[in-house]
């Protein structure tokens, strides 16, 4: 994969109608890192990122002063859209619970009392992710900042369960993943208004994801027939060029137009991170 900036000019980018790019930092050095970058490129560049800890992050005995202190201070870059990506993932190989969620309890307070937008991350750990939104919304008066929950992969309960608090839904690839049929049987479930689509690039890749990357980009179309088809095959990393093929499951999923669909979760996305 090139390096980052070079993806936004990309003729698979261009050609995909990519308008505006999100790239969540994982851990708090990775969202300075990020900022830096935004800061000496041009105004009009089209990216946000986000400031917290990814479950996958968390260390034993965080400090959780120091945490905040950084998530506060990040919060002032016009860059910074969110606080996440945050959240719980009980999946084999992450950190334990009792390490985990102190984390997340923070960073949810963090974005209510500041009241800014949260990016969430669950896996496996629906209902100790409920029980902390619902906790700071109860300390807060029934507040409860905007979020998304991005690349649900969650039941049809845990989806009502999320769109009663208002959150956005954020949908990749993994609906065309035979894991992601459940998805894609509820997606007509989602309102209009709380729907985004996404890649989770490089992650989250599916069949033939990399098919429009390899149709637009020179250095591809050197390699012989067999290297191509083995870089079209391989699903890993993901590009931000699959979104179409996202979309397009999406509105059909749902019974709408493609257009239509593009346009409501792009403005969806505009809104949410101020793009």
């Amino acid at each position: 994969m090139p390096p980052f900036p070079d993806l936004l000019s990309h003729p698979s980018t261009i050609s995909s109608n990519i308008v505006g790019f999100v790239t969540p930092s994982s851990n708090l050095s990775e969202s300075a890192r990020m900022v830096e970058l935004l800061d000496g490129m041009n105004d009009d560049v089209n990216i946000r990122t986000t400031c917290g800890i990814h479950p996958y992050e968390v260390k034993p005995n965080e400090d959780l002063g120091a945490v905040e202190s950084t998530i506060l201070s990040s919060l002032s870059s016009p860059f910074v859209a969110c606080v996440g990506e945050c959240g719980l993932d009980y999946s084999d190989g992450f950190p334990p619970s009792t390490d985990q969620l102190p984390v997340f309890e923070l960073q949810v307070e963090v974005a209510a009392r500041t009241k800014s937008n949260l990016f969430l991350h669950t896996r496996a750990a629906h209902e100790d992710t409920l029980r902390v939104l619902k906790n700071v919304k109860e300390k807060h008066g029934g507040y409860l900042p905007p979020a998304v929950v991005h690349c649900f992969t969650g039941t049809p309960s845990d989806l009502e369960d999320y769109l009663s608090l208002g959150f956005y839904i954020g949908v990749t690839g993994f609906v065309l993943k035979p894991a992601g049929s459940d998805v894609l049987s509820c997606l007509s479930r989602i309102p209009k208004d709380r729907l985004m689509i996404e890649t989770d690039s490089p992650y989250m890749g599916f069949s033939n994801c990399r098919s429009t990357y390899a149709a637009s980009d020179p250095t591809i179309s050197l390699k012989t027939s067999k290297e191509r088809k083995k870089f079209i095959k391989t699903m890993y990393p993901n590009y931000p060029s699959s979104l179409p093929m996202v979309l397009e499951a999406v509105a059909k999923a749902r019974g709408e137009g493609i257009e239509d669909v593009a346009k409501y979760t792009t403005n969806n996305a505009k809104n949410f991170f101020s793009l």
